[in-house]
């Protein structure tokens, strides 16, 4: 709340628990911007990400969703730099393994509202989506570490 009356581009949100699905949900409904980034509450953003992703976004139209490297903490110890692979396209039948770190995620708002989170498959309402959106558009993921996963 005191972010959001500092900022006008902030819109502080109270829910009830509902689940992760209905809150990403209610999130997509409330946002006003372009893009739609995903970050659980224990991870952190490094100071350059949005704007690298928000940037590669606008310099490649045929990407709809950028994820990011990261640093991954885990009982305290920092591993450095996990990647994962730079580029998904949609084959038809064919199902992907993890290919991008959620809590990296930004992607284009209005292929994010069309697709939609899931609640039947909230344990993986993550993975649910990301086959689905691949359909609209490639994912990239940036060299760059641009978060800590805890």
């Amino acid at each position: 709340n005191e972010w959001a009356a500092r900022d006008e581009r902030i819109i502080a949100m109270e829910l009830p628990h509902q689940g992760v699905s209905k809150t990403l949900q209610a999130g997509l409904a409330i946002g006003r911007g372009k893009f739609f980034a995903r970050m659980d509450s224990d991870d952190i953003s490094y100071p350059r990400r949005f704007e690298a992703q928000i940037r590669h976004l606008e310099d490649n139209p045929d990407c709809i969703l950028v994820g990011t490297a990261y640093d991954f903490l885990t009982d305290g110890k920092l591993t450095p730099g996990y990647e994962l692979p730079r580029r998904r396209t949609y084959v038809p039948g064919h199902r992907e393994g993890v290919f991008v770190c959620t809590p990296t995620n930004m992607m284009r708002a209005e292929a994010a509202r069309r697709v939609g989170f899931r609640e039947q498959f909230e344990s993986a309402e993550d993975s649910d989506f990301l086959q689905r959106i691949l359909r609209f558009g490639a994912i990239d993921n940036l060299s760059e570490v641009l978060l800590a996963y805890l």
